[in-house]
């Protein structure tokens, strides 16, 4: 039982005196301890007319013309809107098949009043936004819609919205 104990308080006295040794030290941090022939970081720091000659050597041409410019995306023209009232919603240029007379005021190019999630805006207008499931290779143009179940669901005379899993998608024309 000694040993353990004796082992115990060298072992603690050791750790003091390294903690006292790393406080009359600073821990090592600081300018003191940096070698003293170091220079400046930045000793030789580059001159405008350098950069501009750098940036000529090296052919820069600036901003890329207009046609090679990457292209953004931009939600307004990619979209349909439709509105009924104050609300609003959006659906991908392409989904929307069929719009009837009486239904085609709700398109429109811009739109005024509140926004309303597509579920939503669909659900309260459940008589006029008839949705049209169609599958992932329907939408991609590689299998063509179904033209028994497409005139049925235009006999319905709802603003026809083709969707897929329940959200709104483009349907690309085969």
């Amino acid at each position: 039982m000694k040993r353990p104990l004796i082992f115990l308080l060298v072992l603690l006295s050791q750790q003091q005196s390294a903690r006292s040794e790393d406080t009359a030290r600073g821990g090592g941090f600081g300018p003191k301890f940096l070698p003293d022939n170091r220079p400046a970081p930045v000793a030789d720091a580059m001159t405008d007319e350098q950069l501009l000659a750098r940036q000529a050597a090296a052919k820069f041409g600036g901003i890329a013309p207009e046609d090679q410019r990457t292209r953004t995306y931009d939600l307004a023209s990619n979209s349909t809107f439709l509105q009924n009232g104050e609300r609003f919603t959006l659906v991908p240029k392409g989904a929307v098949l069929q719009v009837p007379e009486k239904l085609a005021s709700w398109v429109v190019k811009a739109p005024a009043g509140k926004f309303q999630p597509w579920p939503e805006f669909q659900a309260e207008r459940r008589g006029q936004v008839v949705p049209f499931e169609v599958t992932m290779d329907q939408a991609a143009g590689k299998v063509p819609l179904d033209p028994g179940k497409l005139a049925a669901a235009k006999k319905a005379g709802g603003l026809l919205v083709a969707v897929c899993r329940g959200g709104p998608i483009s349907v690309v024309k085969p």
